[in-house]
């Protein structure tokens, strides 16, 4: 386990609990009376990527069990409404010496202004913030728009990593980024 200034995301400074990513919008912690609307924000982002498993339409609407384990980050306006979601694995159970990111999903309405970039930009400060020097993402084979914007942030490929085979037989992609010290 990897020794961090923050002991988990409530201790974090105010800055990385809520960007203001402008024009109202906040990128920020979900609170646990939203984890539904979360799970339909993640259903109808990832829905565009083609038929789901009854397994992953599970893991995608399982917030409130997913979040025991995982800390649940969204991009909301001042109303609320949600326009993506992003999950981190939670540092104190984390046993491994990479910080991972994973269901990072944007609306269809949210698409193309930054706000996917946002939310790897974010995740690549919490890292920081944690003390890792590696963040890994998993990533479906059917997403290649998510793979470009992993790759312009600076992740690399690492197909010598991919032997998870989840749901439905898909092999997923690893992207790795490396934080300079």
């Amino acid at each position: 386990m990897v020794e961090t200034a923050y002991a988990d995301a409530s201790t974090l400074p105010l800055d990385l609990k809520d960007w203001d990513l402008g024009s109202g919008l906040h990128l920020r912690l979900a609170h646990p009376n939203e984890y539904s609307a979360v799970g339909n924000t993640l259903v109808e982002a990832f829905s565009t990527n083609g038929p789901m498993t009854e397994e992953y339409h599970h893991r995608l609407t399982d917030i409130a069990g997913r979040s025991a384990k995982e800390d649940v980050w969204v991009i909301s306006d001042a109303s609320g409404k949600l326009y993506g979601a992003c999950t981190t694995v939670k540092p104190a159970l984390n046993t491994e010496p990479t910080f991972g990111f994973n269901t990072m999903g944007v609306l269809p309405i949210g698409r193309g202004h930054g706000l996917g970039k946002a939310f790897v930009e974010h995740n690549i400060a919490l890292a920081k913030a944690y003390g890792y020097h590696r963040l890994l993402i998993h990533s479906g084979p059917n997403m290649p728009y998510a793979h470009r914007l992993y790759q312009r942030c600076g992740f690399v490929r690492h197909p010598e990593m991919e032997t998870l085979i989840v749901d439905g037989g898909q092999r997923l992609l690893f992207f790795i980024y490396d934080i300079a010290e």
